[in-house]
């Protein structure tokens, strides 16, 4: 296959030969071409041969398009000729193929090899075809859109090893990059030397950076300053972008990346180098954007780059270039700008500062012309950049260094004027704290105040309940007293010690008959004792049957008393119904006194404030009975209440009066989530062990003894998850205005703190259960 490739090259070369007289191709061994009648320059290789620049002897044709071999391009005679009679060859940016050509007379009897290598890093595409005098072709391709595995020699630069006996080479280029060419020709000493002195100045240039790097990230974690950080954060964007543009990047750091974004990553990290540069700018200058046109005049300008970042994958490389240096020339004047204003100013560091931009921008500015070929290539057009970077990252190490020594004056200046306040400033934050505690008590007794007044009504009416029951019977009483004086008076004849006997032993009758019944059992019995009456042929029966069911005698009736068989019985139910009355009305002022007792303490109870804060040791279940008394008029009518009180409950050193807020609390807020209709569960129990995690825990680590579990359950509609973290929150309220501070949950939270504590909170439509843990030994 090669044979016959070789032969239909010789076969277009003579077919070049007799249509293209201008470039004649000689047959005598050696592809030498001559263009009219001049024959090109040949590089002489003899046993004294070093190393030499191929300027001077390279010719280039330009191939718009983009043939794939030398011969068609000569043969369509659509090329541009190109020389450059020892300058470097720079093509720019460019959308042409060039072909160079150069001769050599090799004339080498020692067996040492040669190396080509261009020296310009960034080269998408170069392909090199060498002729030997044998008429033997070498192909070599290299490039950073060429896979490192296919490059002649693995060094940052495009670099081949030629073989021997050389005649004529051909080499071929192309790229979205900057085109620029600069061959050299080494002996493979000077080769070997030349890579390493060119691998120990990168090495030196990186290290540096390296070093810079580590130093500040070092200052930045051990001084905690910002600016430190900001400077490491541009060291290494600015570290990544030089080395995408020295070849450094593709052959170590991604070398496998795809082509279409090998050009694309060193316009990313230029971007990126850009915007982290802003930011340490702004820091390091402490720069106060004094007007909104300024502050607006920075996003505007931070925009551009981060447009630039997010459409870079969807634009060509061209107009991401283009975009670029128009965002790098908008920097520039940018970053000058908010300099000279910082000097303006007054501000010390930024004329350093100054300084150091103007040389990594002078940098910049000579590589960029020499990309576009307004400038020749030499050693310091093309190392402009990273010379420019080390002295401006010297020169920024030492502003760095200066404000840092300003902060130090500064700060110890500061630590002088706090020593002199420090006392005061201690003294404050004690009568702070006595007042934040202060308060945190009046808190809770506000809270207190706040429940109670929602209560009021239903307290007051609880105990004028009572109340209304004792004046009302003490009032039947004396009525009743008149009435069984009148009967009972000795001028009354048909009142006799007999008939009065009888109506005590009737009277006793009624001890054993106190149940209460309802209206319906009532008129049940009285239906069964008129029957049992008629039988016994009674009259004035109806009367009769209401003194037996008022007094609950319906059952001596069924057992055959002689009493009931007594004609005179209705005189004796008579007496015996006053006497009873009289008694069953004293029970109800005696059992209404309780009740109004009970209130009273209760309500003492739960509005005591311990002043001195003293822990006591305390029945929990006391403490929910009081609680349950205060909200009686609450629940008694819509709500039923269940209480499982476990056995042997131990008795807790606590804050009675502060837990009793937290079981009003919790209640009240179950009894308003019920709309005062369902189901109230109190579980309260001895606890040897916690599971899962409280929602709110204020334990103490080191305790390991045994809690009390009081759970509070109600039927409501539940908590949603949305508003689930907020509901501890203090002022946050889900009740109409006017009907919820916003404290209850917030104020437990601070009980259950001083208690050690915790909470959990179990919700979901139709049940909702609050769970509060106390600890026995604390």
């Amino acid at each position: 296959m090669k044979k016959f490739k070789l032969i239909f090259i010789i076969f277009l070369q003579f077919m070049v030969t007799e249509i293209r007289s201008e470039w004649n191709i000689n047959n005598d061994g050696e592809y030498r071409f001559h263009r009219d009648n001049r024959e090109i320059r040949q590089i002489d290789i003899t046993d004294d041969f070093v190393e030499n620049s191929l300027d001077s002897y390279i010719s280039f044709l330009e191939d718009k398009d983009h043939h794939k071999i030398i011969e068609e391009l000569i043969y369509s005679n659509n090329y541009i000729e190109i020389e450059y009679n020892g300058t470097t060859p720079n093509f720019s940016y460019s959308k042409s193929k060039y072909w160079g050509y150069f001769q050599f007379k090799d004339e080498r009897k020692d067996n040492f090899d040669v190396f080509l290598i261009n020296n310009f890093p960034i080269l998408d595409y170069i392909k090199l075809s060498c002729h030997t005098k044998s008429k033997e072709v070498y192909f070599y391709e290299s490039g950073d859109h060429i896979p490192i595995e296919k490059w002649n020699q693995n060094f940052r630069k495009q670099s081949f090893k030629l073989p021997k006996n050389l005649s004529e080479c051909w080499i071929e280029i192309y790229g979205d990059s900057s085109l620029q060419i600069s061959l050299t020709l080494h002996k493979e000493e000077a080769f070997h030397k030349y890579v390493v002195y060119d691998t120990f100045i990168q090495s030196m240039y990186y290290g540096g950076l390296i070093t810079i790097l580590l130093y500040n990230l070092f200052l930045s974690l051990s001084n905690k300053i910002f600016n430190y950080v900001n400077y490491c954060i541009f060291l290494t964007t600015y570290g990544l972008f030089q080395a995408s543009f020295s070849g450094i990047g593709y052959l170590y750091i991604w070398p496998n990346i795809s082509p279409q974004w090998v050009d694309k990553i060193r316009l990313f990290f230029g971007s990126i180098a850009f915007i982290s540069s802003y930011s340490f700018t702004l820091n390091l200058l402490d720069f106060k954007f004094k007007s909104e046109k300024l502050k607006w005049s920075f996003i505007l300008v931070l925009s551009i780059h981060i447009s630039h970042l997010l459409f870079l994958p969807f634009v060509t490389f061209k107009l991401a270039m283009i975009w670029l240096i128009i965002s790098a020339i908008i920097w520039t004047a940018y970053i000058l700008f908010i300099s000279i204003y910082s000097i303006f100013l007054g501000n010390k560091i930024a004329r350093l500062f100054l300084m150091a931009w103007s040389v990594i921008i002078l940098g910049t500015f000579i590589n960029s012309l020499l990309n576009i070929n307004l400038l020749p290539r030499n050693f310091i057009t093309v190392n402009a950049q990273q010379l420019g970077s080390v002295i401006e990252f010297t020169l920024l190490s030492i502003v760095l260094g200066y404000k840092v020594h300003m902060m130090q004056v500064k700060n110890t200046h500061n630590l002088q004027l706090s020593n002199q306040e420090l006392e005061l400033t201690k003294e404050r934050a004690t009568k702070a704290y006595l007042d934040l505690e202060a308060s945190q008590k009046q808190l809770v007794q506000s809270d207190k105040m706040i429940t109670l007044g929602t209560m009021v009504a239903g307290v007051a009416h609880e105990i004028n309940t009572p109340l209304g029951a004792i004046k009302a019977n003490s009032e039947n009483i004396l009525e009743s007293l008149r009435t069984l004086i009148q009967k009972i008076n000795p001028t009354h004849s048909h009142i006799t010690s007999e008939k009065l006997e009888k109506a005590i032993f009737v009277l006793e009758l009624t001890k054993e008959s106190s149940t209460a019944i309802s209206s319906r059992e009532a008129r049940a019995i009285r239906k069964k004792v008129i029957s049992t009456l008629e039988e016994k042929g009674k009259i004035n029966i109806e009367i009769i049957a209401d003194y037996i069911v008022d007094m609950g005698l319906a059952d001596a009736l069924d057992k055959g008393d002689d009493i009931f068989d007594h004609p005179d019985l209705e005189k004796y139910l008579s007496i015996a119904g006053d006497l009873y009355g009289i008694r069953k009305k004293s029970i109800v002022i005696q059992t209404s006194a309780v009740r109004v007792s009970k209130i009273v303490k209760s309500l003492k109870s739960f509005m005591h404030f311990d002043q001195n804060e003293t822990k006591i040791v305390s029945d929990l279940t006391e403490g929910m009975e009081t609680v349950l008394i205060i909200l009686h008029n609450k629940i008694k009518y819509g709500i039923e209440v269940i209480k499982n009180y476990g056995e042997n409950i131990p008795q807790i050193p606590c804050y009675p009066d502060e837990l009793n807020q937290v079981w009003t609390n919790l209640i009240h807020n179950a009894i308003q989530a019920m709309s005062e209709k369902g189901t109230l569960l109190i579980d309260i129990e001895s606890l040897s062990t916690l599971k899962g995690t409280p929602d709110i825990d204020k334990r103490n680590p080191e305790y390991k003894g045994s809690y009390v579990s009081v759970s509070i359950q109600d039927s409501g509609s539940g908590i949603s998850p949305e508003i689930r973290t907020k509901i501890f929150q203090a002022f946050f309220t889900t009740k109409p205005a006017g009907e919820g501070s916003g404290l209850g949950l917030h104020i437990i939270g601070k009980i259950l703190e001083k208690h050690a504590g915790a909470l959990y909170l179990e919700s979901e439509p139709g049940k909702t259960r609050f769970t509060v843990i106390l600890p026995v030994g604390l």
